[in-house]
């Protein structure tokens, strides 16, 4: 029998002379005409234990079916090298590098342990502050970078009450702490809180800085009482008490009409300014503007 393209016609194929379960079909393409005839087992096996093994595959021991393609094991070890590559690359000056910390778990949760056992009895557990500072209210006296938080831990106030930390945390937990903090903030506050930190400094270095002999007297540029209120409830009633009447042992009552250093409006800016360091009350004069200071003390005598 001859195939191919030696003839233009097929040479007749009796029914006979095939083999068992061969079929030949009736049309001829280019002088080959065409048998119709189940593929052999042997192939078939195989053909169908790829497609079984690698259903087997996807669904047991790939494990990736319905993630997206992550691998959460792979996911977890990327983690520990990111968190290995942090550790040895802490720049205290680079913002970014902290948002990326507070954004690493593991630098989140350690930072937290810090912060439990060191921070909560002056800032609260839950950051919002006591006898120190709320942290999560969208405020920062001291700064709202990340770089800026890092140094008020590392370098303390110690005229505030507040102990530098640095020699005793070390720079890898406080960054943790800071980590902590921001984690625990919205982004786009400390964003915004940061852009009204630049726009205060901008106009501090363009003005010159009141002094006790040149503190603008309350007027319209002074926002008296609602600014001195909530300067008052930041700052000064966790000693003095958000009703004005003192708290034992911390500060005394501003609502009895007893005033020690002169209940005067002067006489409280200079107290309020300069503070009584031998009774334990800070000064506030590099904390608070002059327009604050008058705020408070208008509110305190209200």
């Amino acid at each position: 029998m001859k195939h191919g393209l030696e003839h233009d016609k097929p040479e007749d194929v009796e029914e006979e002379d095939l083999p068992e379960g061969v079929i030949l079909r009736d049309h001829v393409v280019d002088g080959i005409r065409e048998y119709d005839q189940r593929l052999p087992m042997w192939w078939l096996i195989i053909l169908f234990s790829v497609i079984f093994f690698s259903i087997i595959y996807w669904v047991v021991i790939d494990d990736r079916r319905f993630e997206g393609g992550v691998d959460p094991a792979l996911e977890i070890k990327l983690a520990e090298l990111q968190t290995k590559k942090l550790s040895s690359s802490i720049d205290v000056t680079n913002n970014d590098l902290f948002y990326e910390m507070a954004s690493n778990s593991t630098f989140v949760s350690a930072g937290k342990e810090s912060f439990e056992a060191n921070c909560i009895a002056c800032h609260g557990k839950n950051l919002q502050g006591g006898i120190g500072f709320n942290l999560v209210d969208k405020e920062w006296v001291h700064g709202a970078h990340p770089s800026e938080i890092y140094v008020s831990i590392a370098d303390g106030f110690p005229d505030k009450g507040m102990q530098p930390w640095e020699s005793l945390l070390g720079q890898k937990r406080i960054a943790e702490v800071v980590a902590y903090i921001i984690s625990e903030n919205d982004l786009e506050d400390l964003k915004a809180a940061q852009e009204i930190d630049a726009t205060k400094s901008a106009e501090t270095s363009a003005a010159e800085i009141g002094t006790p002999s040149n503190m603008p007297d309350s007027g319209p540029e002074v926002e008296s009482f609602a600014m001195g209120e909530n300067i008052y409830e930041r700052n000064c009633a966790a000693c003095h008490g958000a009703d004005r009447k003192g708290v034992a042992n911390l500060g005394s009552d501003l609502t009895d009409g007893i005033w020690a250093y002169g209940g005067s409006k002067e006489d409280i800016i200079k107290v309020v300014r300069d503070g009584i360091m031998e009774k334990g009350m800070i000064a506030w004069d590099s904390t608070l503007t002059d327009e604050e200071i008058i705020a408070v003390a208008e509110y305190i005598l209200d």
